[in-house]
Order: C-alpha cells, then sequence, then structure tokens
C-alpha cells in the first residue's frame, strides 16, 4: 500500500510501523516515530525507517550504500539527499 503523509493526515500516520509501497511525505516537519524520521526535504522527504534503510517517494527503501548509489547525481535533491545520508552518525542508515 503506498501512504502520503501530508499536515492533514500526520496524526493517523503516528502509529506506522510499516510501509509495503511507496511513502510520500509532503511535510517537511513530519514526525512518526514508530516508523522513521525525516532527514531531509526536497519535493519528498527523505526518511530515515526504523530499520536502517531509507525511502523518499517512489524510492526505495535502500540500504545506506543502495541509497547513496541511487542518487549519486548532480541535481539539487540528490545532492541534498547525499549529503544528509553523509551525515549520519556511523550506524544510522545500516540495517
Amino acid at each position: 500500500m503506498n501512504i502520503i503523509i501530508t499536515n492533514e493526515n500526520m496524526a493517523l500516520c503516528q502509529t506506522l510501523t510499516e510501509v509495503d509501497g511507496r511513502l510520500y511525505v509532503q511535510d517537511e516537519g513530519a514526525s512518526f516515530p514508530a516508523l522513521g524520521r525525516v532527514i531531509a526535504f526536497s519535493t519528498w522527504a527523505l526518511v530515515l525507517l526504523r530499520d536502517g534503510r531509507l525511502s523518499a517517494g517512489c524510492r526505495g527503501p535502500f540500504t545506506r550504500q543502495q541509497a547513496l548509489q541511487h542518487w549519486d547525481r548532480s541535481d539539487a535533491r540528490a545532492q541534498l539527499f547525499t549529503a544528509a545520508i553523509r551525515a549520519l552518525p556511523e550506524g544510522e542508515g545500516k540495517p
């Protein structure tokens, strides 16, 4: 199932523990502690899931290495996302 999280439905998403489809987060300040946390925001949020994988819209979930490979580009979103992934403390973003 695909999930779109916005300001309007964020309260309903507080208990999400996993997403088995696409995860679209459209609110920069989104917080859903049972699922993960936003670590960067462009059009969509880059979410570090509690299991260590990363997801952004229809991309992912990826391991840290897969995410870095996927966003190994020069566009602004890719640069933002790779910087956020690299800034994670050692051990975060690794399942």
